[in-house]
């Protein structure tokens, strides 16, 4: 998945396996706790923070949820272009 395919999918119904997608294709890494959970976080750019996905029954991401990712997401594209000098 392409970052702006990954930027698309927030726009629409968003489920937990293609939230992985999403993460991995700003370069975030995840771990598992427990077998219902994943926490996603950035390996580089720690303070972009980290989202802890379990899955409700509901399968998809609340709009809250969503707008956190996108937060996070361009947390990461800030920080790439601010230490490439972009």
């Amino acid at each position: 998945m392409t970052r702006a395919e990954a930027l698309a999918c927030l726009s629409g119904e968003l489920g937990y396996e293609t939230l992985d997608a999403v993460f991995r294709a700003f370069g975030f890494v995840s771990a598992s706790p427990d077998f219902e959970t994943e926490v996603y976080s950035h390996p580089r750019f720690k303070r972009c923070g980290a989202f802890t996905a379990r899955d409700d029954g509901i399968h998809v991401l609340t709009p809250l949820q969503k707008d956190l990712v996108r937060a996070m997401l361009r947390c990461v594209e800030f920080h790439e272009a601010y230490t490439h000098g972009g």
